[in-house]
């Protein structure tokens, strides 16, 4: 295996359980590029003066400016997050944070928001507007309650999701992942958040949908898996086999197991339930494309290939999806998986 040199860097900046100090070199690249590829790992650059101790004095002004930058987007989200939960609690507003990043080093810019039912949305928006915030839809082909929430002079803003679902891909029924709920301490903030399992199923079906997984998503679900020795890798198999993620949660666990293994020297992952993907052709060619180029030039965030994320993700999770939904909510789901993809090739981004 052969690790990109900026992805040295983020690792050695952002993951105190790496053992494997001997890959990290003393030389930079361009600050410019290693500041882009911080921002879409949504990491910060807070340790880099400490890890590298040769920066010149422009660029550690650089880099502190930047982590100015990351420390007030982090208390503006905080800040969100505490509002926003003694908003909803006070209201009897039914709801769950989800896809909320672990990690000290982890820099989050939105606040997700999944209620518990389309008149429970209703009741936080009507509540959220009364607070100053201004409501926006998103764009094509998103669900009519995908709504954003900001008020102007906050960078951070409130997505609240009608479903578990991105763009229009149904991932899962609010009704399995509200069963399972529980709560937990973010930063010292008692919260409404997902079980471990489905929060782990959330952010990895996200970010396959993105077709990008970041080191900060892969530090996540590490995080979770390390605090979570219970974890029940059998209810998010067949979770994942249920709603035709399985190519998704494959994906995430694969590159969890492959990070683990190089970077703490150890395995977190149940790799007998790895194998069960297997069973799936989609995962067999989701294996391939890991053996064959992406352990030659291991980079992060990793990019998924458009034939597998895109196109054979399309055809695998519609059959499973047949039957279950409407017919237009069908065609709405196989087309959501081609937006990312349309988004990434005229716009540059997903």
């Amino acid at each position: 295996m052969i690790i990109n040199k900026i992805s040295q860097i983020l690792v050695s900046c952002s993951d105190e359980n790496c053992r494997n100090n001997s890959l990290f070199s003393e030389t930079l690249p361009s600050i410019g590029v290693l500041i882009q590829k911080f921002r879409e790992n949504k990491i910060s650059l807070r340790k880099l003066p400490q890890v590298y101790s040769n920066l010149n004095a422009k660029d550690k002004q650089l880099i502190t400016d930047e982590v100015s930058k990351d420390e007030e987007l982090r208390r503006q989200w905080l800040e969100s997050l505490v509002f926003t939960s003694e908003l909803f609690r006070n209201h009897r507003i039914e709801h769950l944070f989800i896809k909320i990043l672990k990690g000290s080093e982890v820099v989050m810019t939105d606040l997700d928001v999944l209620p518990r039912n389309p008149m429970e949305e209703l009741k936080a928006l009507e509540i959220l507007h009364k607070n100053g915030f201004n409501l926006f839809q998103f764009r094509l082909l998103a669900h009519p309650l995908k709504i954003m929430a900001k008020k102007t002079e906050q960078r951070t803003s409130i997505d609240l999701y009608p479903e578990p679902m991105w763009v229009r891909k149904k991932v899962c029924d609010e009704e399995i992942v509200f069963a399972r709920k529980r709560t937990s301490l973010v930063d010292g903030v008692e919260v409404i958040v997902p079980s471990p399992e489905d929060d782990l199923y959330l952010v990895g079906t996200h970010a396959y949908n993105h077709l990008k997984f970041t080191l900060a998503e892969i530090l996540h679900g590490l995080d979770t898996l390390l605090h979570n020795s219970k974890f029940d890798w059998e209810y998010l198999y067949n979770l994942a086999i249920d709603y035709g993620s399985a190519d998704a949660i494959y994906t995430y666990g694969k590159l969890m197991h492959i990070y683990n293994k190089f970077f703490w020297q150890q395995s977190l992952m149940d790799e007998r339930v790895l194998k069960k993907f297997l069973r799936i052709k989609i995962c067999r060619k989701v294996e391939s494309w890991f053996d064959n180029q992406y352990l030659a030039n291991i980079s992060f965030p990793l990019h998924l290939p458009n034939s597998i994320a895109c196109v054979n993700s399309s055809f695998y999770h519609c059959m499973k999806m047949l039957g279950r939904v409407s017919l237009s909510e069908l065609v709405y789901d196989f087309l959501s998986h081609y937006l990312n993809w349309s988004s990434e090739a005229f716009l540059g981004t997903t």
